[in-house]
């Protein structure tokens, strides 16, 4: 007898379907991290001219962010992590209620300014069934920038990270590579 005849071919396709879900999700984290100087440059540029038009708010309570991390964060399972590093990323994950329920305290409720600077890493929070039930891409290394951009029911939200959320994330970010 094989030992491929031990195995539960379901199990093994839905190994490979998480993997394969996996690995697109790194290739994405990456692609928006790889973003041209060009591409940058515009951007930029047109963010410069619409920021002078219009003044930025600072520290304008969001409402609705928390009432969102409420409904949300129990229905996740799962927070997997990509995080950009010397140019190279890596991930890792965590599991259960306490790593998911955790980011209501992360997460401010006081809106950070929308931006345009690099993220320095995702988090995607996924249920038991491993469907996407939000983002979070994170900006730690730029003092301007430090905040979340939470994506959740088709709306992106800026948010400021809080402490106990910066130093729990930069346990991971100060990882050494090799």
């Amino acid at each position: 007898m094989y030992f491929c005849q031990w195995i539960d071919p379901l199990h093994l396709k839905k190994v490979k379907m998480n993997k394969i879900a996996t690995i697109l999700l790194i290739v994405l984290f990456s692609l928006c991290a790889c973003q041209s100087d060009s591409t940058k440059k515009t951007t930029t540029e047109s963010k410069t001219t619409a920021a002078a038009a219009k003044p930025a708010k600072s520290n304008s309570i969001n409402p609705d962010i928390k009432r969102v991390l409420q409904e949300l964060l129990p229905l996740c399972e799962k927070v997997e992590y990509v995080f950009y590093k010397e140019g190279l990323s890596f991930s890792t994950e965590t599991s259960g209620q306490q790593a998911t329920l955790s980011y209501y305290n992360f997460i401010s409720d006081v809106e950070a300014p929308k931006h345009n600077c690099k993220y320095d890493g995702g988090a995607v929070f996924r249920s038991p069934e491993g469907d996407i039930i939000l983002t979070a891409d994170f900006v730690l290394f730029d003092e301007k920038c430090k905040s979340f951009v939470v994506t959740a029911n088709n709306k992106v939200y800026y948010q400021k990270i809080n402490d106990d959320g910066y130093k729990y994330l930069m346990q991971f970010a100060n990882l050494k590579m090799g």
